[in-house]
């Protein structure tokens, strides 16, 4: 089944120039179209594709824990700052085969972002069915130059592609790097049927 993602949107530029696309229901997405493809027993997570000038899905593609079209749908967990404490968070995953990186949006709209000129680190704790998985260089980082926090380090990438293609619970501990008032983010994650709707992007 196709489902072409059209909504009834506000056109928005991001702080690096990106555009994207308000939903009414607080939602948001970048402004390239694209169509998901429902996967059996994929669980929560879902193959996309890009589409071209005509509206017809292209051979790039990528894994989503949803369509990204509705906030009640996403994976939800808290954060914390000099603000707030144990605040509603909600993640967005988008996944290839070679880029690992996440959504992270605030009370549920409001996206954290980082500048190309200045990116934003994180330190990463990742837990692997309540196991501590140590990253390559024992804390997984992550970088945030638009706002999607990215994994730069290749073994890393590999590392989470395997936890997440075995299935179970995948539990994350983030930590916002900076000399100030830092902000923290912790969320779970399902990934039963990750490895299903990986298979059918890059196996077949």
């Amino acid at each position: 089944i196709l489902h072409t993602m059209l909504f009834s949107q506000t056109k928005a530029m991001t702080s690096d120039g990106k555009e994207v696309l308000l939903n009414d229901d607080g939602s948001w997405n970048y402004a390239e179209e694209s169509v998901t493809i429902d996967t059996d027993d994929s669980g929560i997570w879902k193959v996309n594709y890009y589409v071209d000038d005509f509206g017809d899905p292209t051979d790039s593609g990528y894994i989503s824990n949803l369509n990204i079209s509705s906030i009640s749908d996403m994976t939800a967990g808290t954060f914390s700052n000099s603000a707030t404490t144990n605040a509603k968070l909600y993640i967005a995953f988008i996944i290839e085969n070679d880029t690992f990186s996440f959504k992270l949006l605030e009370y549920g709209s409001n996206a954290v972002t980082g500048s190309s000129g200045y990116p934003t680190y994180y330190k990463i704790k990742v837990k692997h069915n309540g196991k501590l998985i140590e990253g390559y260089s024992k804390i997984i980082e992550g970088r945030n130059s638009s706002e999607r926090i990215s994994i730069s380090n290749k073994k890393d990438l590999k590392k989470l592609l395997e936890l997440f293609n075995s299935g179970g619970t995948m539990s994350f501990s983030i930590v916002e790097k900076t000399d100030y008032s830092a902000s923290t983010y912790r969320f779970k994650v399902d990934v039963d049927g990750f490895s299903v709707a990986y298979n059918s992007l890059y196996k077949e």
